[in-house]
């Protein structure tokens, strides 16, 4: 299964979304010549598909759909493993990679992974696949394809590291991205989320999660955060920290970091703290 029809191989299911400038129904043709079997799409994309040449599986919540038929294919593996999801805009491969070897030390177990940022469903499913398989999981996820990735794989957490406009050319506006996150989070119950609660974008993004553990490392002002993703009203930065009149901001946070840490050292911090929920034994 994947939402990108160049990755497409012999035999998946094309995923077609509506983009910012295009819909991914467009690009179906060229996932048919990759060899793909079916297309997975909303009732505009059915309309743009040739219907005579491919498969189309019409559906509204195309995401949530995609992600419990990711679930059966691979055997619900959150009911054999436990799952740990790394996503954001930068240092997602180095994290998971440490996280993976946290894990390890805490609790003298194998831990399977993503190897080499494959971060995709295709990645994805080759880490779960592979042998030999342990209980332990830790993925990277690609941003866009977080929401699928949770539904079908129920992590016991998901570490939210940044976002940023540091590749918009591949993920979009950065709020449409926290849009994202905070419409699905917003449903969830079973997985809990670890974020760094100074970015106001992640604070956004898990503001109706059910569970969420917020590290803070003391404020410190983002630059692509003039306005709250939240309602749009200009942010009181003015502490060094960020606060709305709408109430973004105002979540304390569970876990305090050394203030003036580097991104890739804040990173490392969240991947301690999500070790520590499943109890892995470390030394402060």
């Amino acid at each position: 299964m994947l939402f990108r029809s160049k990755e497409i191989a012999e035999n998946e299911l094309f995923i077609a979304l509506p983009g910012e400038k295009t819909h991914g129904a467009k690009f179906a043709q060229e996932a048919l010549n990759k060899g793909a079997k079916a297309v997975l799409t909303d009732s505009i994309g059915a309309e743009l598909i040739d219907q005579n040449s491919i498969p189309v599986l019409v559906a509204n919540e195309v995401q949530n759909i995609a992600g419990e038929i990711s679930a059966y294919i691979y055997e619900n593996p959150s009911q054999k493993m436990d799952v740990f999801g790394i996503t954001g805009t930068n240092g997602k491969t180095t994290t998971t990679a440490n996280l993976a070897k946290i894990i390890e030390w805490g609790t003298d177990e194998g831990v399977s992974t993503s190897q080499f940022g494959a971060n995709m469903t295709s990645g994805i499913a080759a880490a779960l696949s592979s042998s030999p398989q342990h209980r332990y999981v830790v993925l990277e996820c690609d941003e866009m394809y977080l929401p699928q990735v949770d539904t079908a794989l129920r992590p016991r957490a998901v570490v939210l590291l940044n976002l940023s406009r540091d590749q918009l050319h591949r993920t979009g506006e950065v709020r449409k991205v926290a849009a994202l996150w905070h419409d699905h989070f917003s449903t969830r119950s079973d997985t809990t989320l670890v974020i760094d609660r100074d970015d106001p974008f992640l604070e956004f993004a898990a503001s109706q999660a059910a569970a969420v553990t917020r590290v803070s490392f003391g404020g410190r002002r983002h630059p692509d955060a003039a306005t709250c993703p939240a309602c749009g009203q200009i942010l009181d930065w003015s502490t060094g920290d960020y606060h709305c009149s709408c109430g973004l901001g105002s979540a304390a946070a569970d876990v305090h970091g050394v203030a003036g840490l580097t991104g890739p050292q804040r990173n490392l911090v969240l991947a301690v703290t999500a070790a520590r929920l499943l109890g892995a034994q470390l030394d402060n």
